[in-house]
């Protein structure tokens, strides 16, 4: 994801469209949609941060609200691919998709709570 520059792409664009004010939201924004495509929290850091912090840093934004958008968005679509459930459903000797529709609702429900948290710290 790194060496194909498609991350880069993809933080680049929503940061040149942002302003001082907006760049977390605008990181939070791009951090769902490549965590989509790195689910690790480390691997997903190690892609996008150096993007997002040196531009909060060139616009004079908030380093710790943008890098807390970055994280608060990989937290958010951790929902949507529960990794974490696996052990759980294992031991539990159920499928997956049982547990499937319940992270979807809690993927949105968080997306939404998340989305207006960090909207209200701006």
């Amino acid at each position: 994801m790194k060496s194909t520059g498609l991350a880069s792409m993809i933080a680049k664009s929503f940061v040149t469209i942002a302003s001082p004010a907006m760049l977390p939201m605008w990181s939070f924004l791009s951090s769902l949609i490549i965590t989509l495509l790195v689910p690790s929290a480390g691997g997903h850091w190690a892609v996008q941060g150096p993007f997002v912090l040196p531009a909060a840093m060139s616009l004079h934004a908030s380093v710790s609200r943008t890098a807390m958008g970055v994280a608060m968005a990989e937290n958010v679509s951790n929902m949507l691919q529960p990794f974490w459930a696996v052990p759980i459903v294992a031991i539990a000797g159920i499928r997956i998709q049982r547990v499937m529709g319940y992270t979807a609702v809690t993927f949105a429900v968080s997306l939404v709570i998340y989305a207006v948290a960090l909207w209200l710290v701006l």
